[in-house]
């Protein structure tokens, strides 16, 4: 979860209009895990700060702390959520899939 200072400075215009950009293109607009393509991506095509804003605010222009991600390994990367329908864990994110139903042997 982004703290209000985090909100904020992703709102900057510096950061939309330059530094993202120039970051996004600096990795060939291909994610630096799985190096799928970001071009026409949209908000699927994510900026990692490599050291996170929180703790080092003063790189967070810095071209060398950046790298462009796609969503999935940005949750993957942070812990959070699911990424191509499975759960951080390995499990299956669908609750139909049979290892997430009781009657299929797990629970």
């Amino acid at each position: 979860m982004r703290t209000p200072k985090a909100k904020l400075f992703y709102k900057q215009s510096r950061w939309i209009n330059r530094v993202r950009k120039q970051a996004m293109y600096d990795g060939n607009y291909e994610c630096a895990h799985c190096k799928c393509d970001l071009s026409n991506a949209g908000k699927q095509a994510q900026v990692h700060h490599i050291i996170p804003l929180e703790r080092a605010p003063h790189r967070g222009f810095d071209l060398s702390n950046l790298e462009p991600l796609c969503i999935d390994c940005h949750n993957k990367t942070h812990g959070r959520g699911t990424y191509h329908g499975v759960r951080i864990d390995g499990s299956p994110a669908d609750p139909h899939h049979p290892w997430n139903l009781a009657s299929g042997g797990r629970s």
